[in-house]
């Protein structure tokens, strides 16, 4: 299980360096009762031809990626086993991962480079603190930080950016909201990094991300310059890519009232 942890971050931090072409596609579904699933999709198939070079380029004695370039995989985890043992997690913290999973899927013949985390939820509350956990480094998050679990430690303490790096984003029964945090924002743009990648937009607009959210019931207001909205008001799609993110940090925001 570590093993394909630490190849999980470490290709999806060489797709990002190398050529940028990545999708994240995050999916909520919220029942009635307010209880769903929040899947969290990284697909990296575009890469596949350029992971499998920088493999055989790669002569370090320990490399995650040459281990796996000349592998199929179909192999799912539950982080629930992974995060319980953890002491920086507190038990509410540990039961909102109890029955979630990471689901690696590698297909020489396909090309399909795929991983998968689905978490479900009790209360539409949780999708909130799950995403969180995950961009504080206490989940599993191979597009941010690990720091926050021991057993993860090795994967280091730095990401690719994140949308939650600049926003602040609440569930809650009949709101969803995502604000730019003018803190965050500011902190980002005082780094070094984010000033460096501002220059390289063909990148950047590689890496889309993309959330779908199906309501449990009606939206009866939903805004946003990136969001639509189904013909039946109740499944809505939010598309930006990391160039809107650095450009016009504005434009992520979005409200959807239920």
């Amino acid at each position: 299980m570590k093993k394909l942890l630490l190849f999980i971050s470490c290709a999806v931090l060489t797709a990002f360096c190398l050529t940028g072409c990545l999708d994240s596609n995050e999916d909520v579904t919220i029942n009635a009762n307010g209880s769903g699933v929040f899947k969290n999709t990284i697909d990296m198939s575009g890469l596949f031809d350029m992971l499998q070079m920088v493999a055989m380029m790669d002569t370090s004695a320990n490399s995650q990626i040459k281990d796996f370039s000349d592998k199929n995989i179909d192999s799912s985890f539950s982080l629930g086993a992974l995060t319980d043992t953890s002491a920086s997690l507190t038990a509410e913290e540990k039961a909102l991962f109890k029955d979630a999973t990471v689901h690696l899927v590698v297909n020489q013949n396909d090309k399909v480079f795929k991983t998968t985390m689905t978490y479900p939820f009790k209360k539409v509350e949780d999708v909130q603190k799950i995403m969180e956990l995950q961009q504080n480094g206490k989940g599993f998050n191979p597009m941010g930080k690990m720091k926050g679990n021991p057993a993860l430690a090795e994967m280091g303490d730095k990401g690719m950016p994140s949308t939650g790096e600049i926003t602040s984003t609440t569930f809650k029964n009949g709101l969803i909201e995502r604000k730019i945090d003018s803190a965050k924002l500011n902190d980002l743009k005082s780094d070094e990094g984010f000033s460096q990648m501002q220059n390289a937009e063909a990148m950047l607009k590689q890496i889309t991300f993309n959330t779908t959210i199906h309501l449990p019931k009606v939206a009866k207001k939903a805004s946003g310059s990136k969001l639509t909205l189904s013909d039946d008001k109740k499944t809505v799609r939010i598309k930006y890519t990391l160039l809107d993110m650095m450009k016009t940090p504005k434009a992520l925001e979005f409200k959807i009232e239920y």
